[in-house]
């Protein structure tokens, strides 16, 4: 008898992911978190294509090494005024921490690598995905059809503290409400103008990350 948990084992192949992969770790003049970061957010636009982005202490960023090249690619993001706060090294994958601070390793390196599986420029619409936050966020293909709700998959890697050198995989699954359907399930109510009210703060807010 046997049962199955979500624990992860991970074998890195370094030299196969240190021959295809440039990753760049990224350091701010001040302390502050990422969450929401704008350099994130440029740093997997249509600027820089980055694969995946993730963050901890520092911020990392994962390209394809065959279409960057390395010294171009930092001198580029020291001179762009976005990243002017911001200080950008590469660092060397690594498969588990060895007091070497120039490097990328252990659940941040898999984070990276699990969430580049996706592409947000996928021709095909139910691999589109967002990992601005370090996460990878799987949306189903939106359609004309006015379903009430959308289901969100976020897919995240975590140390199992209990354990050496494991990791846990955690899917979580959230339904988000449309707009549409609020408004259609509250017309001429006096509660219709509250939802408004705190749907534009949701939007403001969203602008802004």
């Amino acid at each position: 008898m046997s049962i199955l948990t979500n624990r992860l084992k991970i074998n890195f192949h370094i030299d196969a992911i240190d021959r295809d992969f440039v990753f760049i770790r990224f350091k701010r003049d001040k302390n502050g978190k990422w969450w929401g970061a704008e350099e994130l957010d440029c740093i997997i636009g249509e600027d820089y294509k980055a694969m995946s982005v993730g963050y901890a202490q520092y911020a990392y960023a994962m390209f394809e090494k065959k279409s960057n090249d390395t010294y171009a690619l930092l001198q580029k993001l020291r001179t762009d005024p976005k990243f002017a706060s911001v200080s950008a090294i590469e660092v060397k994958p690594q498969a588990v921490y060895t007091g070497n601070d120039e490097c990328i390793c252990e659940v941040t390196l898999a984070r990276l690598l699990i969430n580049s599986l996706g592409s947000s420029r996928s021709k095909f619409k139910h691999l589109h995905f967002s990992n601005l936050t370090g996460a990878l966020l799987k949306v189903p293909p939106l359609t004309n059809k006015l379903y009430d709700a959308i289901g969100v998959a976020e897919i995240t890697l975590s140390r199992d503290e209990s354990q050496k050198n494991e990791f846990l995989l955690k899917v979580s699954v959230a339904s988000y409400r449309k707009k549409v359907s609020i408004l259609k399930e509250y017309k001429g109510t006096a509660e219709l103008k509250k939802f408004l009210k705190d749907l534009s703060m949701c939007s403001i807010v969203a602008q802004e990350l």
